[in-house]
């Protein structure tokens, strides 16, 4: 009997165990183990400003804290600086700030961006800084210029002041050639008003600066109606006429720069 007993409350106990509630294991957070990773640095308010007026294309990428023009990677780059007044993209370069045509950019002309970095040493080399705009154009193509230079692949272009040609005794002749004409003018069958209109134009043909009214001839249309053949046609019959139109060829011939 007390064997029996023995055995039901080892079942007892077995039964007790194998009911009981399994422990809880809490699992370990995630933060504690692998590191969240870093916040994206917050973009400069001026450089964000500078991106939304650019034009949204892949050639216009965010490195470094600045916004590059570029190409095919870093080495073939040049960092946007500014928009101008006109929306036209302003670049630093190695000659400077260069004004760059809006379109290059849009249209996605990496040969324009490769053309520049060219152009920007060239005149770098020829003295030239800040204010060149790269532009296009039907006969120069890609080409950097302003009012005083235009840089193309072969070389720059400077405008330069040259002493003006010496005319004197060019212009002595046809003085003397205007006073004969005038000299024979009460000869000719014309009223006093077209004889004073006549002289007026004679007056102008030495001239080199427009000092009349806006709507007055100026001396070099009244040049070209001689050169043209004007006297000789109204006034045949007087030989005066083609020693002036000689002498204002002669005048304006071009002459070479020294």
């Amino acid at each position: 009997m007390r064997w029996i007993s023995l055995t039901l409350l080892a079942l007892a106990c077995a039964h007790a165990a194998d009911t009981a509630p399994a422990p809880v294991v809490q699992p370990t957070p995630v933060a504690d183990t692998v590191p969240a990773p870093p916040a994206p640095p917050a973009m400069d308010p001026a450089v964000a400003d500078l991106k939304a007026r650019l034009p949204a294309v892949p050639a216009v990428v965010e490195r470094d804290g600045r916004l590059w023009w570029q190409g095919k990677d870093a080495s073939e780059a040049v960092a946007f600086s500014g928009i101008d007044d006109q929306r036209q993209p302003q670049v630093d370069t190695a000659c400077g700030m260069v004004v760059v045509q809006r379109r290059l950019i849009e249209d996605g002309r990496i040969d324009a961006l490769q053309t520049l970095l060219a152009l920007a040493r060239t005149a770098k080399e020829a003295g030239l800084g800040d204010g060149l705009r790269l532009t296009e154009g039907p006969l120069t193509g890609l080409h950097l210029r302003s009012p005083e230079a235009v840089v193309l692949p072969g070389g720059a272009l400077k405008k330069q002041d040259v002493p003006a040609a010496e005319r004197g005794a060019e212009i002595s002749e046809l003085r003397e050639a205007i006073a004969a004409l005038k000299a024979d003018l009460p000869t000719l069958d014309m009223d006093e008003p077209a004889r004073r209109a006549l002289g007026a134009v004679l007056d102008k043909l030495p001239e080199t600066e427009h000092r009349g009214d806006i709507d007055d001839a100026s001396p070099d249309f009244c040049r070209r109606v001689v050169r043209s053949g004007w006297l000789r046609q109204f006034f045949p019959s007087l030989q005066s006429d083609e020693r002036i139109e000689t002498a204002v060829r002669a005048a304006e011939r071009p002459a070479p720069v020294k």
